[in-house]
């Protein structure tokens, strides 16, 4: 029976793996970038990039996109929510329940933002 190399005990680390996934999701920022510089009139890509920032905790810049494409196309549900995500985490509560009420008035079974939404009102 073989072991398994150290390398791969310390690659396996939970801070390595988080490293990891940020570096791609940079890597993933890099791409929308592109994808977007040819064609800069797609909501979706503005959503997805947006999602890339909330996950690497940089809500202004999420926020910004989301704006943007909101602008583009105001029928997505889901920018709604990601934005009412982003303004969550910057404390500025008024802004996401407005946000998750907007998303839910666009798509009622949202799942997502109606529990987001209850924990949000339930919250003092």
């Amino acid at each position: 029976m073989s072991e398994w190399p150290r390398d791969h005990i310390r690659s396996s680390s939970p801070s390595l793996i988080l490293r990891r996934r940020g570096r791609a999701r940079e890597k993933a920022i890099a791409d929308y970038n592109r994808a977007l510089a040819l064609d800069p009139k797609r909501a979706e890509i503005y959503g997805m990039r947006a999602d890339a920032f909330i996950r690497l905790k940089r809500y202004p810049e999420a926020i910004r996109d989301l704006d943007h494409a909101i602008l583009i196309n105001p029928d997505l549900a889901n920018l709604f929510a990601y934005r009412a995500t982003a303004h969550e985490a910057l404390g500025h509560r008024e802004q996401a329940i407005n946000d998750f009420r907007a998303a839910l008035k666009r798509e009622p079974n949202l799942r997502y933002a109606q529990d987001a939404l209850r924990r949000i009102l339930e919250s003092p």
